[in-house]
C-alpha cells in the first residue's frame, strides 16, 4: 500500500487494496451545525456557502435541519445538491439534549 504524507499537514494520502481493488482514504472536514446560522431558513444558500468554504459535509440533529418532515427533506436535498456528507445525530432520551430532563426520565429504571 502507497502512504503519503505532508510534514506540515494531515496523512493526506493512504492507499488500501481490498479484494484486488485500491482504496483510498480521504478526510473529510465537516462542519457542525452547532451555532450555524441560516440553516432551517435557507439551507441550499447555507449549504451553498459550507461547500464553497471548502466543507466536505454537515453534522446535524434533526432538529437542526428543521420542525417538519418537509422541512428536513428540504435540508437533505440541498446537501446532497451540493455534494455535502451528512452525519445525523440521534439522541434517544429528549430532543437535542436541549433542556432539563424530566422527571419520568429521571426516575426510569435502570437496567
Amino acid at each position: 500500500a502507497e502512504r503519503r504524507t505532508r510534514s506540515a499537514g494531515i496523512a493526506v494520502d493512504r492507499g488500501s487494496w481490498v479484494g484486488g481493488e485500491q482504496h483510498r482514504m480521504r478526510l473529510l472536514v465537516l462542519r457542525s451545525a452547532w451555532g450555524l446560522r441560516g440553516l432551517r431558513d435557507a439551507p441550499a444558500r447555507t449549504l451553498a456557502g459550507l461547500r464553497s468554504a471548502g466543507f466536505d459535509g454537515l453534522e446535524a440533529s434533526l432538529e437542526d435541519l428543521g420542525a417538519s418532515a418537509e422541512a428536513r427533506a428540504e435540508a437533505v436535498r440541498a446537501a446532497r445538491d451540493e455534494g455535502l456528507s451528512l452525519i445525523i445525530s440521534a439522541y434517544s432520551s429528549w430532543a437535542n439534549y436541549e433542556g432539563p430532563a424530566t422527571e419520568q426520565l429521571l426516575s426510569a429504571p435502570s437496567g
